[in-house]
């Protein structure tokens, strides 16, 4: 593995003093799936909206609720332990 910048060394040596991880592979094994869990979700969502978009185009959407989107969705990260 190469070296990491200053600042994510101090935060990985952080995370294993804390004890949360037993060492730095299982570190970067819960990274790598976060990342992934997320470029998921990134995908996931940008199908939906074009999705969504779509039906608007066609005039088969109402109206929404811009902050009832955003509490869901900070909701759902929340509960997954994602850093928003």
């Amino acid at each position: 593995m190469s070296a990491l910048p200053p600042d994510l060394e101090a935060y990985v040596e952080q995370q294993l003093a804390s004890g949360q991880f037993g060492s730095r592979e299982e570190l970067t094994i819960e990274a790598v799936r976060l990342l992934r869990d997320v470029q998921e979700k990134r995908r996931q969502l940008k199908s939906d909206v074009q999705a969504a978009l779509d039906e608007a185009d066609r005039g088969l959407s109402g109206p929404f609720d811009l902050d009832a989107i955003k509490a869901e969705l900070n909701a759902e990260f929340d509960a997954k332990g994602i850093p928003q």
